[in-house]
């Protein structure tokens, strides 16, 4: 039996997501084939009075697959690079935590949610967000205490060695979440900690619950 293969069209798929992302940065609140919004922030352990402190837009827009920042644990006076920043809740939740010493750098690449996020983002002086790809972050090596990235379908090998360079010294974080790509109802958190070179270790596993 002769199998054929297709190539997979990159700039179509980019197409695709950057589509699907703006209805999600532009109208939130219509149905899509994941969950969105506080609801879900909430159903996956975000805490309701730090949500309390944050833009309500950025939360209606959230479409996240698990909650880490008890993971990356961004302290005051860092800086904090949140790769995947969609409309920003992860975001402005770590700001409040590095506080106005500390700078959170946001990057995504659907220029919708890139101008949702920085119009919600007025007021906040230790909050940045630019365009670019999570494979090749916008930033200069060696300038960020704490990675954080929230990912679909996690491509550990690839994100990590993209996002290893932007942390600073030895022992910084890099903590993530994302779909399992062997069942996507499996909400796998991760956390990275350096030496001299990455390591991957799966801190839990939890079931995602259904509306």
């Amino acid at each position: 039996m002769t199998m054929s293969t297709r190539r997979l069209d990159t700039t179509d798929l980019e197409t695709r997501v950057k589509s699907m992302y703006e209805q999600v940065a532009t109208e939130p609140h219509q149905g899509f084939h994941f969950e969105t919004g506080r609801g879900l922030a909430e159903r996956l352990g975000y805490p309701p009075a730090d949500l309390d402190r944050i833009p309500a837009a950025a939360i209606d827009s959230f479409a996240g697959v698990g909650y880490f920042l008890d993971l990356a644990t961004p302290a005051e006076g860092e800086t904090v690079l949140d790769l995947g920043s969609g409309s920003g809740m992860d975001s402005f939740l770590a700001a409040l935590a590095v506080g106005q010493a500390g700078t959170v750098i946001g990057v995504d690449m659907t220029p919708a949610q890139l101008g949702k996020a920085r119009a919600l983002a007025a007021g906040w002086d230790n909050v940045t967000f630019r365009e670019g790809y999570i494979e090749q972050p916008p930033v200069q090596d060696g300038t960020c205490d704490c990675v954080m990235m929230l990912l679909g379908v996690l491509s550990a090998l690839q994100v990590t060695s993209a996002a290893w360079p932007a942390r600073r010294g030895q022992r910084r974080r890099v903590a993530g979440n994302g779909y399992c790509l062997r069942s996507l109802a499996t909400s796998v958190r991760t956390s990275y900690f350096a030496t001299d070179s990455p390591r991957w270790l799966v801190t839990s596993v939890s079931q995602r619950t259904s509306p």
